[in-house]
C-alpha cells in the first residue's frame, strides 16, 4: 500500500471514530480529506469514501425528522458520495436533496435526472423528484407523470401513496381518489405519521369527518409523539373544531419545543394566545414567524399582518396595514381561515377601524371582492 492510500484510511479511520464520539463536523472534514487525498484511482478506497459520505449526508440533510434541511456540512457529504460512487442513483438522489436544501434548485434538477438515467425505475427518488417538482418547481404535469411512474414501479411504496394523494387533493383537487390513496397508503403502513396526519387533514377540511380525523391524529401522534406539524395540526383542529383551547395550547407548547422555528405552528399559536388576551406572547410569536417564513408563507404572512393590524401593539398597526395592503394586491389570500375571534375581541377593545375589520377578513379567508377595502386599507 503506497503513502496515499495509508492517507486515506488513516482519514477514514478518524472519520469513523468521530462518529462513535458523536462529532459530525469532524467527521465531515475527514471525509472530505480523504476524498481529496485519493489522487489515484482506488474502486475499494472509493466506495469506502463514498459508503461514508453518503450514510452522512442522509444523517445531516434530513436532521433525524423528514423535512430536508440546508445543511452545507451534508452538501459536502453529498457532492462526495455522487462522485465517488458515480452509478448510485441513491447517492445522487442525495445530492439532489442536499441542493434542495440549499435552494440551488437547477442543480437539484439536474441531479435527480442523473439519478433516474442510473435508475429509472427507483420508486423512492421518482417520489423525491416529484415531490420537488410540485413544492419548488411548481411544475405540476411533471410531477403527476413521476408520480404515476413511482406507483407503476412500487404499487405499495406508502410514502409516495401518501405524497400523491397530497398532490391529488391541494393541487388537482380529485378528492375521491386521493382518498383512495390514502387508504392504500394506510393498508400498505398503518404506522406511518405523515400519512395519518395528512389523511387526518383530509378528512377534517375536505370531508367534515371530524370523528374519524380525530382518531388519525391521535394514531399519528402515537406513532410520532415529536412530530411539530402533526401536533401544530391536531392544535389547530382542537382550537377550530372541538373548541378545546387550554388542551391545544399544550400541543402548541408541544409542537415548539420540537421544532422551534416552525413558522406555521409560531403563527396559529399567536392566534390562539390572541384570543385568549396574551397580547404580549403573541406579539412575540408572530414576530418569530415572521422571521422563519419563507417564500412558501405568503398566506401566512397575509394572517400574520392580520393579526397586527387588529390587536398588535399600536406603532405596529401601520406598517401592517401597508403589508396587508401590498399582499392583497398581489392576490395573497388565506381560504377558509378563521378571523372571527380577533376580529370580536378588536372590535370589542375599540379599535379604529373597528366598523371594517370584518370586511377585511372576509376578503383575506372568504375571497370577497376587494374593491370593499380599497382605498381605506391602502390609507396607512
Amino acid at each position: 500500500m503506497d503513502d496515499a492510500s495509508r492517507a486515506v484510511l488513516s482519514e477514514l479511520t478518524a472519520a469513523d471514530d468521530a462518529m462513535t464520539s458523536k462529532q459530525p463536523s469532524r467527521r465531515v472534514e475527514h471525509i472530505s480529506r480523504a476524498h481529496e487525498r485519493l489522487g489515484h484511482h482506488d474502486p475499494a478506497l472509493a466506495a469506502a469514501i463514498g459508503t461514508r459520505a453518503r450514510g452522512s449526508a442522509s444523517t445531516l440533510i434530513f436532521g433525524g425528522g423528514n423535512r430536508v434541511h440546508n445543511s452545507p456540512d451534508g452538501l459536502i457529504c453529498a457532492r462526495v458520495a455522487a462522485a465517488r460512487l458515480a452509478e448510485d442513483a441513491w447517492a445522487h438522489c442525495y445530492y439532489a436533496l442536499a441542493l434542495e436544501g440549499a435552494r440551488r434548485s437547477e442543480e437539484a434538477d439536474a441531479a435527480y435526472q442523473h439519478a433516474l438515467r442510473i435508475d429509472p425505475k427507483h420508486a423512492n427518488i421518482l417520489g423525491n423528484y416529484a415531490l420537488f417538482l410540485t413544492d419548488v418547481r411548481g411544475e405540476h404535469d411533471r410531477a403527476q407523470k413521476l408520480y404515476e411512474r413511482a406507483l407503476d414501479a412500487d404499487p405499495t411504496d406508502a410514502h409516495n401513496l401518501g405524497n400523491y394523494a397530497v398532490f391529488l387533493r391541494t393541487v388537482r383537487g380529485e378528492h375521491d381518489r386521493a382518498q383512495e390513496l390514502y387508504d392504500r397508503a394506510l393498508d400498505a403502513d398503518p404506522t406511518d405519521a405523515n400519512i395519518l396526519g395528512n389523511y387526518a387533514l383530509f378528512l377534517k377540511n375536505v370531508r367534515g369527518e371530524h370523528d374519524r380525523a380525530q382518531k388519525l391524529y391521535e394514531r399519528a401522534l402515537d406513532a410520532d409523539p415529536k412530530h411539530a406539524n402533526i401536533l401544530g395540526n391536531y392544535a389547530l383542529f382542537l382550537t377550530d373544531v372541538r373548541g378545546e383551547h387550554d388542551r391545544a395550547q399544550k400541543l402548541y407548547e408541544r409542537a415548539l419545543d420540537a421544532d422551534p422555528t416552525d413558522a406555521n405552528n409560531l403563527g396559529n399559536y399567536a392566534r390562539l394566545r390572541l384570543e385568549r388576551g396574551d397580547d404580549r406572547a403573541a406579539t412575540d410569536m408572530i414576530r418569530s414567524a415572521f422571521e422563519h417564513a419563507d417564500d412558501r408563507h405568503d398566506p401566512l404572512r397575509v394572517e400574520l399582518c392580520m393579526y397586527l393590524f387588529a390587536l398588535g401593539p399600536r406603532d405596529e398597526r401601520d406598517r401592517a396595514r401597508s403589508e396587508l395592503a401590498r399582499l392583497l394586491a398581489a392576490s395573497v389570500r388565506s381560504p377558509g381561515w378563521d378571523f372571527s375571534r380577533i376580529v370580536a375581541r378588536a372590535i370589542n377593545q375599540g379599535h379604529e377601524d373597528g366598523d371594517r375589520l370584518q370586511d377585511l377578513a372576509d376578503v383575506i379567508s372568504e375571497g370577497a371582492d376587494t374593491t370593499i377595502v380599497e382605498g381605506w386599507i391602502e390609507e396607512g
